[in-house]
């Protein structure tokens, strides 16, 4: 559970560089990656249409890899579902890498 937070936490603190929240108040239970990801691909959605360059200054942010964005672009649909687990994965990653190093 720790590592969850700790997760969110990093997301939290990237999203809000751009005035978007994540809940505070997820509940921890089998259900709390989805409500994450629903919540994050409705940020980036309502981001992208707002503002799209803000939009791209949080991907750089976040430093998700660029071929992995170019491909999510490439799809037909659920860019955003699929942008979110991304941006949770690197997000993870960026945790997991400050614990060991």
């Amino acid at each position: 559970e720790a590592f969850v937070r700790k997760t969110i936490s990093q997301i939290d603190k990237d999203f809000a560089k751009f005035n978007l929240n994540i809940s505070e108040y997820l509940d921890f239970d089998e259900n709390t990656k989805e409500n994450l990801l629903l919540e994050m691909s409705q940020l980036l959605q309502s981001l992208s249409s707002e503002s799209p360059h803000r939009f791209t200054q949080l991907i750089y942010t976040i430093d998700l890899p660029e071929p992995i964005f170019q491909g999510l672009l490439q799809q037909e649909s659920h860019f955003f579902e699929d942008l979110a687990s991304c941006i949770l994965v690197r997000e993870a990653y960026k945790v997991y890498l400050r614990s060991k190093y």
